[in-house]
Formats: C-alpha cells, sequence, structure tokens
C-alpha cells in the first residue's frame, strides 16, 4: 500500500513538474523582443526573420516596431526589448554614459568610401559641381546636433567655415520637399534620401561618402546592441542568426534589398536602388576604429564625457 501511494506521488510530482515546463515555455518572457524602424539600417533584422535564421536557431522573436529610436533604447534598458539591431553609434555611447553596463554590442555598421549610404545632394538643375560651391548657398540637415557638426568638418577639411554657409535643419521627410521648392540648396543624405531624391528627379549626387572621406575613413555610424543580462544561450543563437543575415547581405544585396522593400514601406523599385553600407559581425569589428568615433563625439562635445567602450561588447 505505501509502495502504491508512493508512486502515485511519484506520478504527480512528475506530472506536475510537466506542466511547469511546458507552461513555462509559454510565457510571453521567453519571446525575444526586438524593436526596429522602418529604415535599411535594421535590414540583418529583416534579412533574420524573412529566411528563417530565428527560426533554424529555435528562437521565437517578436519584432516591435518604433518610430523613434530614443524610445526604442529606452525601452531596451528598461527590459521591455531585448535587441536593437541598429541605433547609431552617438545614441549608443550616450546611453551608455546614462546608464552604464545595459548594453552590450554585438554587430557594427560602417561607411567607407566604397560601401555608403551617406551623400551629399543638389538639386537636380544645380550647377553646384563641389563643395567649395557651396559658399553663400543653404544647406539643409536632419535634426540633431550631430549633423551640425559632422558638415563642420566636411566644410573645415574643404576650406569653409560655418560662417560661409547656412544651416536649416527639419524633419527628413521635408528635406527633399525643400530642395524641390529651392528653399535650401544641398542637403547632407543619408540612405534612403539620396536615393529618393535621384528616383524623384529632384536632386543628383554632390560628393559620395562625406563621412568617411572628410570625417573618419571608416565611419562606425550605428551598431547591434543588447541588454547586458541577455542570456548566454539566447545571445549565441541570435549571434549565429544574425551573422548569417550579414553574410546573405553581403553576398545577396539585390535580394536583400527585395527582402527590405516589404519591411520600410518604400516601393521596391527605389529600395532596390538604395547604397548599402557595411554590416559587421563582432569579430570583424575594429573596436580601435570605434573608440576612434567615440573620441571624436566626445571632442565635438556630443558626450557629455570621455568613452571608454572596451566594456562595451557582449563577446560570446
Amino acid at each position: 500500500m505505501k509502495k502504491k501511494s508512493l508512486l502515485i506521488i511519484i506520478i504527480a510530482l512528475v506530472a506536475a513538474l510537466s506542466l511547469f515546463f511546458i507552461f513555462e515555455k509559454q510565457q510571453p518572457d521567453n519571446i525575444i523582443k526586438i524593436g526596429y524602424k522602418e529604415h535599411i539600417g535594421y535590414l540583418p533584422l529583416f534579412i533574420a526573420y524573412d529566411n528563417g535564421y530565428f527560426d533554424d536557431e529555435n528562437i521565437k522573436v517578436e519584432t516591435i516596431k518604433f518610430e523613434s529610436t530614443d524610445l526604442m533604447v529606452k525601452a531596451l534598458i528598461s527590459g521591455d526589448l531585448d535587441i536593437l539591431v541598429g541605433i547609431n553609434t552617438l545614441t549608443a555611447f550616450a546611453a551608455e554614459q546614462a546608464s552604464p553596463g545595459k548594453l552590450k554590442i554585438f554587430t557594427g555598421q560602417v561607411y567607407t568610401t566604397e560601401e555608403y549610404a551617406d551623400e551629399i545632394i543638389v538639386s537636380k538643375d544645380s550647377d553646384l559641381s563641389s563643395i567649395q560651391d557651396l559658399r553663400g548657398k543653404k544647406i539643409g540637415l536632419m535634426h540633431g546636433s550631430g549633423f551640425t557638426e559632422y558638415m563642420k568638418i566636411i566644410l573645415k577639411k574643404n576650406n569653409l567655415s560655418e560662417k560661409d554657409v547656412e544651416f536649416s535643419q527639419m524633419e527628413s521627410k521635408i528635406l527633399l520637399l525643400a530642395l524641390a521648392n529651392g528653399n535650401i540648396d544641398a542637403v547632407l543624405a543619408l540612405e534612403p534620401l539620396g536615393t529618393m531624391a535621384i528616383e524623384k528627379n529632384i536632386g543628383k549626387q554632390l560628393v559620395s561618402a562625406p563621412f568617411a572621406r572628410y570625417i573618419i575613413d571608416p565611419f562606425y555610424i550605428a551598431v547591434g546592441v543588447v541588454r547586458s543580462d541577455f542570456s548566454e544561450e539566447n545571445f549565441n543563437k541570435l549571434t549565429k542568426a544574425t551573422n548569417e543575415a550579414i553574410d546573405f547581405i553581403k553576398n545577396n544585396p539585390q535580394e536583400s534589398k527585395k527582402i527590405a522593400s516589404t519591411w520600410t514601406n518604400m516601393d521596391l523599385n527605389t529600395t532596390l536602388k538604395i547604397k548599402l553600407n557595411r554590416f559587421e559581425k563582432l569579430e570583424e569589428m575594429d573596436k580601435a576604429q570605434l573608440q576612434k568615433v567615440a573620441d571624436l563625439y566626445e571632442e565635438l562635445d556630443l558626450l557629455d564625457d570621455p568613452l571608454d567602450i572596451s566594456t562595451m561588447f557582449r563577446e560570446k
């Protein structure tokens, strides 16, 4: 009788444990939450999701669209998000200074003179042919002190200063309209603005890759980050899926752009002509070069204090 009672207890315990683990697997906390914006900079996410690389690693992800990068970063730091596949380096470094140790870098995005998504564009009928020709002209910039400082460096490298031009900051979606209407003469543009200007017959390229040509070459424009307490098992799976996506982008750029068009709300023809910067895996990143970018931000007073980025990397 005692043996029978003991057997019943054991069976009940096994059943309870089985139900616990089944229930645990179904909990939403086990879903990896990834924030993104409708922008080509999130391409590794789009590829990994659509090509099933997350499924291959048996990880379930939830993609959450945001309109604001700042809100995404706040969600990551508060624990409401797990991963951001691409945020600009200035935002990542500022977040590290505000909340030390909360995020870790696992991918990079780089502008070079050959692989870039930045350019200076002018109106399609403009007779401007060089940066020196911008003297006395009005230059459109996206909001943020970073773009003003970048443009100052570009001008200085071309024997001009901010006193020789007029800066006009506005929302990116308004920049092309302002260029078309003649309210500005040039735009420091990041993709997709440059391609859209050409496709809509609004503008043409004046200078390609100004960041790498005149600021730092290569220029680390963005990084992928995870929460610092993200589990090692899931991080390894995430890294493998993301690395596969980066390889796919390198080997299949046009196919990658086709996938991007379904995520970015842009027409396929325009998306196929977008210029792609370089996407890097963690082991491919030049950490010393990324430190130079952080040092530049501090020199330009875009960061409050010097930042040692050596502890910001999430190693396998």
